[in-house]
């Protein structure tokens, strides 16, 4: 008799567990749903960086200024997605600013930065090619690129490249 009181016990402790897995599947899937759906859609929550460099709040109306916003990438499902924009946006901007920096010259070394996967590092690099360097940001020396890595923030700069390889 105890015998069958423990196997049923086991029995009923594997169909909780089974009930368990179906409500987590049924979750997945419905996430997985919800992913497939277009984004956005009236009434879903986004975010936007405004001119001043700040973060905002709105709700998709599917108006004008929505997808003005959407014309140019400035819509962001979270905050978090919308600070980090905000961030690589202002790496980029700080690059830009930097002694030194130039647009590419053909017939040149073009001194720009580049990632390293080896050690997860940035190294400034000559390139003769357009398609070459972050953000086409190019340094008429190393030097300079090598400064301007060092004013802005090897860590920034890391976190702005994976920000914007992973969009």
């Amino acid at each position: 008799m105890a015998i069958t009181l423990s196997l049923a016990a086991q029995v009923a402790a594997l169909e909780a567990e089974l009930a368990g897995k179906r409500d987590e599947l049924f979750r997945l899937m419905q996430k997985q749903e919800e992913k497939q759906k277009p984004w956005p859609q009236v009434g879903d929550e986004y975010w936007i960086i405004v001119s001043v460099g700040n973060i905002s709040y709105r709700v998709w109306g599917g108006n004008d200024f929505d997808l003005s916003c959407q014309s140019i990438g400035n819509i962001f499902r979270t905050e978090e997605e919308a600070k980090r924009e905000l961030e690589a946006r202002k790496v980029i901007a700080e690059l830009r600013a930097q002694p030194g920096r130039r647009t590419f010259v053909g017939d040149k070394g073009n001194y720009c930065i580049e990632y390293c996967a080896k050690n997860s590092s940035v190294r400034c690099n000559s390139w003769w090619s357009i398609d070459s360097g972050w953000q086409q940001i190019n340094f008429d020396t190393a030097e300079h690129c090598d400064a301007a890595v060092a004013t802005v923030g090897e860590a920034r700069i890391l976190a702005a490249m994976k920000w914007m390889g992973s969009k």
